[in-house]
C-alpha cells in the first residue's frame, strides 16, 4: 500500500492514459476527478496519438486554457501530431 501511495500520481496518470487510449470514457471521467493540471497535460501527451478526438477534447476541457501553449509546445516537440492539430483548431 505504501508503494501505491508514493506512486499515486504516476499510477493515476497511467490509468487515465490507458482509459483515454482505449475509449473508456466513463473510467476516464472518474479518474479525472482526482486530477490536477500537470496530470491532465501528461495524459494528453501520452494518450493523444491513440485516443479518439472526442476523448482528447474531453481532456482539453479539463485542462486550464492558460496551459494550452505549454501543452502545444510539448506536443510539437514530441511529435504528437493529433494533439497539435486539435490545439491549432482551438
Amino acid at each position: 500500500m505504501l508503494a501505491l501511495k508514493s506512486n499515486y500520481p504516476d499510477v493515476l496518470t497511467e490509468a487515465a492514459a490507458f482509459a483515454a487510449a482505449h475509449d473508456r470514457k466513463d473510467l476516464l471521467k472518474i479518474l479525472l476527478t482526482s486530477s490536477d493540471d500537470k496530470m491532465i497535460e501528461e495524459v494528453l501527451l501520452q494518450a493523444a496519438s491513440n485516443a479518439k478526438p472526442a476523448l482528447v477534447t474531453l481532456l482539453l476541457g479539463k485542462c486550464d486554457t492558460a496551459a494550452y501553449a505549454g501543452v502545444f509546445t510539448k506536443a510539437a516537440s514530441q511529435g504528437v501530431l493529433r494533439l497539435v492539430q486539435i490545439l491549432l483548431e482551438k
